[in-house]
């Protein structure tokens, strides 16, 4: 039960990982879009910021219900080691 809960443990973490690198790409690509006050005029660049400011949200919230499953198998594996 361990060994599942430990390979549970390092594919959930992987996940939360690749997650956050998206989060921190799209994050980039709309702090370079605010970087340019010309852009924010343009209805193509105000729509993508729209979209990724939803994208922003589904993966915070995703990250954050990840990483409570990894503190939560993280309790239990401490548990079983005891």
């Amino acid at each position: 039960m361990q060994n599942e809960a430990t390979e549970e443990l390092l594919q959930l973490r992987v996940e939360c990982a690749a997650n956050k690198g998206v989060a921190t790409k799209i994050n980039d690509e709309s702090e370079a879009i605010l970087e340019h006050d010309a852009a924010l005029q343009d209805m193509k660049m105000r729509n993508r910021l729209t979209q990724i400011q939803t994208m922003l949200n589904e993966k915070m919230l995703l990250i954050s219900k990840l990483d409570k499953k990894i503190l939560s198998i993280s309790k239990i594996n401490d548990v079983m080691k005891e």
